[in-house]
């Protein structure tokens, strides 16, 4: 059976089955089930014995509260005075020998899956065409789609993504309706704000496509939905109508989205080379308790930047068949895989990814436009990859608004389903994205634990400065297994380092760390050569990995 989207909205219905007092389990253990509320606040139902006296009964309803309703066959449904929750008023009456049960008035749920009406989405953009659900499907979404009350899936205040890409055409079709809306942001490009509604400040398409895979509307005659449901997107334009940009216009975008209150960057974008203003401008954001996330590059070679800075939530790219693409770029920092389409597909809905296009940008940007509708376009890479990852910590904050940015990408990471082997490695990182067990009530058991670090000097001299400290954000001393390895993959040093070998660090201002110490030397003692050495570091069933640039001589 199917369901309208809107049937995912609560049924707050009363329990037709009577619950004896003997049967009932005491309410201070009941919990959600999915994370929804497993009972109305505020109400409860209850059923006085025959016989009891009109002003016993009348006293007793007094002291519970006011009547919302009274069913002949079933009793009274009183609603609670604000003081006085349904769990210590249950506790303190089931034993009353006037009431013949007690309950709450429990929810119940539409069985149905939370499902957009988007055509791309449903029946295919082209007559005869397949559904475009196979990212979707990939990234397990409908499973994490209906661990929420409301279709599109929404928390309780929507999170702010901030896009730094080549714009947004805010006017499209496709974010007219559900779930999407826009704050003002900034064009960097042409120093100008973007007021709310501008159509007019992708030049080139790319910012727009991406933009559409987070925030398309649920509810539009167009398109593929968006994956993160209820969002907020503050559009800052940092590339120019080429898909060019500078450190000056992407630090600029990274300092506006900090100040006006962002939560989550994307950064579907990369270059070479990385430098100082960059990485305080992430160092920033990230004090800042925001999650900053970044395509890993399609040259299938290393990790562009600012994917490779370790802090950064490096997104790799898989095809349809659920493996890494041949172009995807790999590196230690890469955290994560999601679906980034087929290279050479060639607008295939069971291959391609699809997303908005500017219309103005249709004929200029890197897009195959949808020979259906020229507003839509087929497209494949890291770029496209890395909103999905972003949308999954939109849905993961939704769900857990209290924790910081550290336990959200942990929840993400430690749920991705992996590749290979298991574990880490540097062609997906920690696995494929799997937004259902990411959002469902607790994560897999079995899913190997991501343990973030890094070092600090970095690049290292060891001539000069003796040791470089490998951070570890553990929150009390652990055994530490060390692995560093050559550029070539061989193992330089393989060393154990107990508790009390553990140096605090509580200066750290954002999480409780502790740090080991490596001197450049390798396990015979010998100083090792100029070059840059990856690094595993493991606690229990955590692992970590990064790299460290040694450099022989003085700075």
């Amino acid at each position: 059976m199917k369901w309208h989207w809107k049937l995912c909205v609560a049924l707050g219905m009363i329990t037709w089955i009577i619950m004896g007092i003997g049967a009932f389990v005491n309410a201070s253990t009941m919990g959600s089930a999915k994370n929804k509320p497993a009972y109305v606040q505020g109400e409860i139902l209850v059923r006085f014995k025959q016989g009891t006296k009109t002003n016993q009964l009348s006293s007793l309803i007094s002291q519970l509260g006011s009547v919302k309703a009274h069913h002949p066959h079933q009793g009274y449904q009183i609603q609670l005075p604000s003081n006085r929750s349904v769990t210590q008023v249950i506790q303190s009456l089931y034993r009353n020998s006037n009431i013949q049960w007690i309950q709450p008035n429990y929810y119940y749920y539409a069985l149905g899956s939370c499902t957009p009406t988007n055509p791309f989405y449903v029946t295919g953009e082209c007559s005869g065409e397949p559904p475009v659900t196979w990212f979707y499907d990939q990234i397990h979404a409908p499973q994490g789609w209906a661990e929420f009350l409301t279709c599109p899936p929404s928390g309780s205040s929507p999170i702010t993504v901030a896009v730094l890409d080549t714009g947004v055409d805010e006017g499209h079709e496709c974010f007219q309706g559900i779930g999407v809306s826009f704050v003002t942001g900034y064009d960097f490009i042409n120093n100008q704000p973007i007021p709310v509604g501008d159509s007019t400040d992708d030049d080139n398409g790319h910012g727009t496509f991406v933009t559409s895979l987070i925030a398309s509307a649920w509810n539009t005659a167009y398109g593929c939905p968006g994956v993160a449901g209820t969002v907020v997107i503050m559009p800052i334009k940092v590339l120019d109508s080429t898909g060019s940009g500078t450190t000056s216009s992407l630090v600029s975008g990274i300092d506006y989205a900090i100040q006006n209150g962002a939560q989550i960057l994307n950064l579907s974008l990369g270059g070479a080379y990385f430098g100082t203003a960059e990485e305080n401008a992430i160092n920033t954001a990230i004090a800042d308790n925001m999650i900053v996330v970044a395509a890993a590059g399609n040259s299938g070679g290393s990790l562009d930047y600012p994917a490779a800075y370790p802090p950064v939530v490096a997104v790799g790219a898989t095809g349809p068949n659920g493996q890494v693409e041949s172009y995807s770029n790999q590196g230690t920092n890469l955290k994560l895989v999601a679906p980034g389409g087929d290279a050479l597909a060639g607008y295939q809905p069971t291959a391609d990814m699809f997303g908005a296009l500017d219309s103005a940008a249709v004929t200029s940007g890197d897009y195959s436009p949808a020979p259906c509708d020229s507003q839509f376009g087929s497209g494949s890479g890291t770029s496209f990859a890395t909103p999905l990852v972003s949308a999954a910590f939109v849905l993961v904050w939704d769900l857990h608004p209290g924790w910081t940015n550290n336990q959200a990408i942990n929840q993400v990471i430690n749920t991705t389903t992996p590749i290979g082997s298991g574990g880490w490695n540097p062609q997906s990182g920690y696995g494929l994205l799997n937004l259902g067990a990411a959002l469902a009530p607790s994560p897999t058991p079995d899913i190997y634990q991501f343990l973030k670090t890094f070092n600090d000097p970095n690049p290292f001299y060891p001539d000069a400065m003796g040791f470089t400290h490998i951070t570890l954000f553990i929150s009390h001393p652990e055994s530490v297994h060390l692995t560093i390895y050559d550029s070539a993959g061989q193992i330089v040093l393989s060393r154990e380092y107990g508790p009390d070998q553990l140096n605090n660090t509580p200066s750290e201002n954002q999480y409780k760390s502790y740090y080991i110490g490596w001197d450049g030397k390798n396990g015979a003692g010998f100083p090792v050569v100029t070059g840059v050495y990856p690094y595993r570091v493991q606690i229990g069933s955590q692992t970590g990995m990064n790299k460290i640039v040694v450099i022989r001589g003085t700075p």
